[in-house]
């Protein structure tokens, strides 16, 4: 006999093929609530499945509604390739041969397609920022309907022109090569992992047509979860996370809180609201109906700080004198949105922005301007703008108060960089994210000329694989070999295992990373008396 307890929903869209039905999933009495195919926990149905009747037609979607929406879709990309939205279509200048970041004399054009989060400032703070370094005394912004302009007043520096603030347009763009560069910080695919890039153009080579991609990290943006300052919860999972904004636990007491009802705070309806919705709950899941709508992140956080019961979902930026709860799996460690957290890519709800482009050495400003995105000068500006910057600082965090007792041994008085290094599935190959992450911790480590002894790697690894502790390890001496190919040696390396998962089983190898920490420099002794 199944009732509604016993059935559920896999959130985990894009990494699970029962993800998607419409159907709940049975499970039998005594049956871990969890999905049978990729193990995570499970949303609760409250409803009741479908019976099909004999004979009962299948209900699909009209064929003329497909079409129409295809025709849509091919009416916005010809609007972005002929400019009838706007766009400066101007082509990029020429670079000098002496210097990779001189620019030409002639006043040249740079068309830049914005995601949703970084259309309003990010984008036009940092191109304004960059043009003050390359020489520009007078930097003008103006902003219509169709798009932002940056320029120059003076010399030659160009104008740049940002539109489409949606990243799917913008990057549809950038195919065409209607924009020169795309900044977003929306997922490149819907299933693509954390820090990954779609092509690897180093390894794989361009296309058919010569183009190569290149999507450079400038920057982390990231969601919150907040709660009135008096609830005492203090972290919740992301099935917990999704099963609440849909409606389906309507009571605190069941994620660990306090009893009581709980009110649904999310924003109003429109681009903005669904591309923060759509990083904890499914497209395909509607938002609970009793959800409160809100105009602004400003307005969910004045609602929220007002009502005990409630909880809502804002940037990171906006959730000032607001408690923020921590995200992470039942069986693992819940993350706080912390700098350290967001740059080593451990919380779950950070989402790296990125410089998307063509034809890395064809592109001068463009190039320029992504090595500019990594200086001290746009880091200011990054954060300015309510954003991370990336960077290879150290942190000196506490040791988890799950962590095992070597890896708090190890830690014990210690700073830890924020360069989280992660890799591809099953594999000791690092991300693409992660491999430029090595390079600059191994360059600070030489710039700082930090002794081999003060060095320390901790490969930690997937608690769901039977080898966990074997794969830490290999991580652990697969990092310390890429540093001592760089030149650098370290004291030591050592796997703790899967204890300390900061990723739900169905996105698992996220758990699988290693950690770099260094050790206090030895104090010099003070010489002694004759």
């Amino acid at each position: 006999m199944f009732g509604p307890q016993r059935l559920g929903r896999c959130l985990n869209v894009g990494r699970c093929g029962l993800a998607g039905q419409r159907e709940p999933i049975r499970l039998a009495d005594g049956v871990k609530f969890a999905c049978p195919e990729c193990k995570s926990e499970l949303v609760p149905f409250a409803g009741r499945p479908k019976e099909a009747k004999p004979g009962e037609a299948v209900r699909r979607v009209p064929k003329s509604l497909l079409w129409l929406a295809l025709a849509v879709v091919v009416m916005v990309i010809i609007g972005i390739r002929y400019d009838l939205f706007g766009l400066e279509l101007d082509q990029p200048p020429a670079i000098s041969a002496d210097s990779a970041t001189t620019l030409v004399p002639a006043p040249p054009s740079v068309r830049v397609g914005a995601g949703i989060a970084t259309y309003d400032e990010l984008a036009p703070m940092l191109w304004r920022s960059f043009l003050i370094d390359q020489g520009c005394p007078e930097v003008d912004r103006t902003r219509n309907a169709a798009n932002t302009v940056v320029s120059c007043l003076t010399g030659s520096n160009p104008k740049v022109t940002i539109s489409a603030p949606q990243s799917a347009i913008g990057i549809a763009g950038l195919a065409m090569k209607t924009f020169d560069v795309v900044l977003t910080a929306d997922p490149l695919f819907p299933a693509a992992p954390h820090g990954a890039v779609p092509t690897r153009p180093d390894a794989d080579g361009p296309d058919a047509d010569g183009n190569v991609i290149h999507a450079d990290v400038i920057g982390v943006d990231a969601l919150v979860v907040i709660v009135h300052p008096s609830n005492p919860l203090g972290r919740l999972s992301q099935p917990q996370l999704a099963s609440i904004f849909a409606g389906a636990t309507t009571d605190f007491a069941l994620v660990g809180g306090p009893p009581g009802p709980i009110t649904v705070i999310a924003p109003a309806a429109g681009a903005r609201a669904d591309d923060r919705l759509a990083a904890i709950i499914p497209k395909w899941l509607p938002l609970a109906a009793t959800a409160r709508r809100l105009v602004d992140s400003a307005a969910i956080v004045a609602a929220v700080r007002d009502d005990p019961r409630a909880i809502g979902l804002v940037e990171r930026r906006a959730a000032t004198a607001i408690k923020t709860l921590a995200i992470g799996p039942v069986d693992g460690i819940a993350v706080a949105p912390t700098a350290l957290a967001l740059i080593s890519g451990d919380y779950p709800l950070a989402r790296p922005v990125r410089a998307i482009r063509f034809n890395r050495e064809a592109s001068p400003y463009e190039t320029a301007f992504v090595a500019f995105s990594r200086t001290a000068a746009a880091g200011a500006v990054i954060t300015a703008a309510g954003f991370e910057p990336v960077r290879p600082d150290l942190f000196a965090p506490p040791a988890p108060a799950t962590a095992p007792p070597a890896y708090r041994a190890l830690v014990e008085g210690r700073q830890r960089f924020a360069a989280n290094l992660r890799f591809r599935a099953a594999s000791l190959d690092l991300e693409p994210q992660s491999l430029a992450a090595l390079d600059d911790v191994a360059a600070r480590l030489a710039g700082e000329r930090i002794a081999a002894d003060r060095i320390n790697i901790v490969g930690l690894s997937d608690p769901v694989r039977a080898d966990a502790d074997a794969d830490a390890a290999s991580l652990a001496r697969r990092i310390g070999t890429m540093l001592s190919e760089r030149g650098i040696d370290s004291n030591s390396s050592i796997g703790v295992g899967g204890a300390l998962a900061v990723a739900e089983p169905a996105d698992g190898n996220r758990n699988r990373r290693v950690e770099i920490w260094i050790s206090p420099a030895a104090r010099a002794e003070p010489p002694s008396e004759p």
